[in-house]
């Protein structure tokens, strides 16, 4: 048994970026399975394909279907996820020579996430840090923007890890309560070099990409860190476009707001089903509570090269 976010995964293989929780506990448990592709949703001929995500070049990275009450998520010649929210059963379907690190990384970073988001929970694409003050600093932005490099660089300059990509949010009141979904950094060789030095590497995100894994806490110190008061939001900086960020000569903070900032919010949220108009009014709702409680909102553009963060 495995903790991720606020909830507990009983995985039929091993998740070492993941905290091992006892098999007692109060939490709402995920069941994951693994098959091989041959019973995967090809076979299924009555699911429909009603959505894609693209990658920067074009291409399709996910597909989302549906068949009555139960989801698809289709990583193209990778895996297929087949989700029932009303079980809380999640399979995967491995497609030939699709090593069980993509595996995880698909399930922990983005079908999880999604889940999560399809029953309510507002889950953000962003990365979080809690400063030396006590107040954490949420950076939210697209794959590829520098949020891992961001938060990785605090946490070596004093910071607290919370999350390198995947947030959730609980409001009570205007107390907003952050919780991640795992401890730890994904990060390419140049900024792992430039941030950690000889820090020991626990292994490769997925077998298609070059960025490589950082467990920054053994579970011991997890446990201690989730123990600790004050997980508490008190400001959101919306990261720019590194293409544009990449002119200016120094770091540039200003403030954002209205729906500018309101609609760039909650374009970073996760969810499996964009075409539900009920669930994408409580996302609205949820992602509205934010600014309801006047926490503040900020466009950071910086230039990014490795020797300029700490001036952040």
């Amino acid at each position: 048994m495995y903790s991720i976010f606020n909830i507990t995964l009983d995985s039929q293989i091993p998740m070492p970026e993941l905290s091992q929780v006892p098999a007692a506990t109060d939490k709402k448990v995920f069941t994951f399975l693994l098959n091989d592709f041959d019973q995967s949703a090809d076979s299924n001929t009555n699911i429909t394909w009603f959505h894609d995500w693209f990658d920067p070049n074009g291409e399709i990275n996910i597909s989302v279907g549906r068949d009555k009450g139960i989801y698809w998520l289709r990583f193209p010649n990778m895996v297929d996820f087949e989700i029932h929210l009303d079980k809380q059963i999640i399979t995967g379907y491995r497609y030939s020579g699709t090593p069980d690190s993509t595996i995880r990384h698909m399930l922990l970073d983005q079908v999880i996430p999604r889940v999560l988001g399809q029953l309510g929970s507002l889950v953000l694409h962003a990365g979080a840090v809690r400063l030396e003050s006590g107040k954490v600093v949420a950076f939210i932005g697209d794959s590829g923007w520098g949020k891992s490099t961001l938060v990785s660089s605090f946490q070596q300059h004093g910071a607290e890890l919370i999350t390198d990509d995947c947030l959730m949010i609980e409001s009570n009141e205007c107390e907003i309560r952050v919780i991640p979904n795992y401890y730890g950094v994904r990060l390419f060789d140049d900024s792992i070099s430039a941030i950690f030095g000889d820090q020991e590497v626990s292994g490769d995100v997925a077998h298609y990409t070059t960025k490589r894994r950082l467990v920054l806490l053994d579970d011991e110190k997890v446990e201690a860190t989730k123990t600790r008061e004050g997980k508490y939001l008190v400001a959101i900086c919306l990261l720019s476009d590194p293409d544009e960020a990449g002119k200016l000569e120094q770091v540039e903070i200003s403030e954002a707001g209205g729906a500018d900032a309101m609609m760039r919010l909650v374009a970073q949220t996760f969810v499996l089903d964009v075409t539900d108009k009920e669930l994408m009014a409580r996302q609205f709702q949820q992602s509205g509570i934010l600014f309801d409680c006047k926490i503040p909102c900020y466009i950071l553009a910086y230039p990014r090269k490795h020797a300029r963060l700490t001036e952040i």
